[in-house]
């Protein structure tokens, strides 16, 4: 209870220091957004939060709304979905800002399991069971664990490889975050991502 209510504090508190730090490159960048393509500024997408319920995820839009369709994986250099700007959001995670928003909501927090869909999770269960040649409803009550905290912006799966990071080792990580989180992992997870974000490591 008293790890929980710290970390919504440094949640707000966190939440509310960065927006108010990167508010002009925010409005640079919903502008950049919104000159170079019709459309919204912001996706929006359902994902899993705590404890299965789902929540509106908040970020920059950096794909055209009409899509190609059957074109290349949206992680792809030459995505033709994927608009000039949105390829740079992508690349400096940019894009993920608005997240911070979803943070100081209550509905993500600034470090915790990467907020996936329904449809995301049951292909991630079905891929471990696979690759693991075991029980469907182990790999549930894995994601059941996993559920049991907050989504974050961050977490141990991102400063793990991130995107290249594959469903069995995002989903023992996740794991092992949502069974030992403290605020010391928190804190070594926030300071790996910076330099992450920085050096432009393991980004899309």
């Amino acid at each position: 209870m008293i790890l929980k209510l710290v970390k919504r504090i440094i949640d707000i508190i966190g939440s509310i220091m960065s927006i108010i730090l990167v508010l002009p490159l925010l409005i640079v960048t919903a502008i950049a957004v919104k000159i170079e393509s019709k459309g919204p500024v912001l996706y929006k997408q359902e994902r899993v939060g705590l404890n299965n319920e789902l929540f509106t995820i908040f970020k920059f839009r950096s794909m055209y709304v009409n899509n190609v369709p059957d074109a290349l994986s949206p992680d792809h250099d030459f995505d033709p979905r994927v608009t000039k700007v949105g390829r740079l959001i992508r690349k400096t995670s940019i894009d993920e800002l608005p997240q911070l928003f979803n943070v100081l909501s209550g509905k993500m927090s600034l470090v915790g399991p990467r907020a996936i869909t329904i449809n995301a999770v049951n292909d991630r269960i079905a891929g471990y069971v696979r690759e693991k040649n075991i029980e469907k409803a182990k790999v549930e009550d894995i994601y059941k664990v996993r559920h049991t905290v907050k989504p974050g912006i961050t977490g141990l799966t991102q400063v793990n490889g991130r995107s290249n990071a594959g469903i069995i080792v995002a989903t023992e990580l996740d794991l092992k975050y949502a069974q030992g989180q403290c605020l010391k992992m928190d804190l070594e997870i926030l300071f790996k991502t910076v330099l992450i974000v920085l050096t432009k490591k393991g980004t899309n």
